[in-house]
């Protein structure tokens, strides 16, 4: 499940991003309300298991 979120976050390590959006796994809401919010920062939407979120 989280094989796309890892290569994104591989790619963006390359590049300066301001802003990620974090994704909670078990909410489809939450990445619809977020769209926009995406949209208005150019940033990336990450899928994130609340419980382990390692930065």
């Amino acid at each position: 499940m989280y094989n796309t979120s890892i290569k994104i976050s591989q790619e963006i390590q390359q590049e300066k991003i301001d802003t990620i959006i974090l994704i909670n796994e078990k909410s489809t809401v939450d990445a619809i309300i977020a769209t926009p919010l995406a949209t208005i920062y150019n940033a990336p939407m990450m899928l994130i298991n609340k419980d382990n979120i390692s930065i």
